[in-house]
């Protein structure tokens, strides 16, 4: 079983894509991975993805977000058979490439990461939570960067990157990834979190959201 996150970069490897379009919110692999000439994040939502690919002058450009959806910006010639333009999100196309995938590499479908090395996500959300303090959240964290350690595990260091797209994003030098973000649609904060394993992910995501209930 895969998630939408490795559905996106495995379709991707197999349309031979130059540039994905993703939102900030999917897995780091996609520039861990340096397949690929260039990675364009968006902030989180389908529009968002199709606006940056039709600003976009790449060719071979492809889009996809975590839950699974797959967006093509170009028409793309693939095992002999050309593959139109098309950015409405489209779930058949990766389960195609993945079992295509295989068998172009011979081996079997959960064989196609054994090279990468597996980013797990977790997400979960604090419902009820007002727009004016997620926003007030958002606007502390931009003042203050050591904020963010009210809310994480102390074996959580360095910083290495902070990301300000679509919320307040922040990897650390361990590999582990903690974004906080306001709802678009309802009064709630959402929390991602990635780590080299799933119950590290799960874990981590746990933790701080009874940390930004005990504290908030």
């Amino acid at each position: 079983w895969y998630s939408g996150d490795m559905l996106g970069v495995l379709t991707a490897i197999f349309l031979k894509a130059k540039v994905v379009v993703t939102p900030v919110s999917t897995t780091s692999l996609l520039e861990k991975s340096q397949l690929f000439q260039e990675i364009i994040r968006t902030k989180i939502g389908s529009p968002y993805v199709i606006e940056a690919i039709n600003k976009s002058k790449y060719v071979n450009i492809v889009g996809f977000e975590a839950n699974g959806g797959f967006l093509l910006g170009t028409t793309l010639n693939s095992e002999n058979c050309e593959l139109k333009k098309l950015l409405t999100r489209d779930a058949v196309l990766p389960m195609l490439c993945v079992m295509l995938l295989a068998k172009r590499q011979n081996i079997k479908a959960s064989e196609l990461t054994n090279d990468y090395s597996y980013i797990h996500t977790a997400s979960d959300r604090i419902q009820e939570f007002p727009v004016e303090k997620s926003t007030d959240l958002m606007e502390r964290l931009l003042r203050n960067k050591d904020l963010i350690r009210d809310f994480i595990p102390s074996n959580l260091k360095n910083i290495m990157e902070i990301n300000i797209i679509d919320g307040y994003r922040v990897q650390f030098d361990c590999g582990a990834v903690v974004h906080l973000r306001p709802s678009g649609n309802a009064p709630e904060l959402r929390c991602y979190t990635e780590y080299d394993t799933l119950q590290k992910a799960k874990d981590l995501n746990s933790f701080v959201i009874q940390q930004l209930k005990n504290i908030i």
